[in-house]
């Protein structure tokens, strides 16, 4: 999951499917280790990205 704490973030997937998202402190995203992603800081931020373990 990424949070975003302050400012906001362009977060791109890339691949057949990408997507291009804004994220900001009132929308956080999911993450998935597999995916190639960029991200591009436009102005002054912080986040922070959180990690789940699957127990399957």
């Amino acid at each position: 999951m990424n949070h975003i704490v302050s400012g906001w973030l362009r977060y791109r997937i890339d691949g057949l499917n990408g997507r291009e998202t804004l994220l900001e402190p009132a929308r956080p995203d999911m993450d998935v280790p597999e995916v190639l992603r960029q991200v591009d800081p436009d102005c002054p931020m912080r986040f922070f990205v959180g990690f789940h373990r699957d127990n399957g």
